[in-house]
């Protein structure tokens, strides 16, 4: 178990989560005719916060209402995963790349301008 964790804690490549990402948007439109997204549950949030005559919101929202269920379980991983999961090793961004993105420093954190002005 110490291992898996251990494991779990290692930086993964960003591929990595595009694959799930990837394979998992169409499975779930395939297998059960379900669209996925963050997106999508907004529009539920509305519909089962403010019951209108907009035809948009004027649909049964509690068919959906696992789609609601991954925001609040995206939401409870990330905190998982920020505050549990973290090897507390500080991220590394090479100087000319701070440049070219455009960070700039100031006294209490690093903002990001295209200009690359504060």
């Amino acid at each position: 178990m110490d291992t898996f964790l251990e494991l779990l804690k290692q930086p993964w490549p960003w591929y990595v989560g595009g694959i799930f990402v990837g394979l998992t948007v169409p499975a779930l439109l395939l297998l059960g005719n379900k669209s996925f997204g963050i997106s999508s549950s907004l529009r539920h949030i509305c519909a089962a916060c403010l019951p209108t005559k907009i035809p948009f919101f004027n649909y049964d929202w509690k068919k959906e209402s696992w789609n609601l269920f991954f925001v609040v379980g995206t939401i409870i991983g990330g905190f998982i995963a920020g505050h549990f999961l973290m090897s507390g090793d500080q991220i590394v961004i090479a100087e000319n790349t701070k440049k070219a993105i455009g960070f700039t420093r100031d006294s209490r954190f690093y903002t990001f301008n295209a200009n690359g002005y504060f």
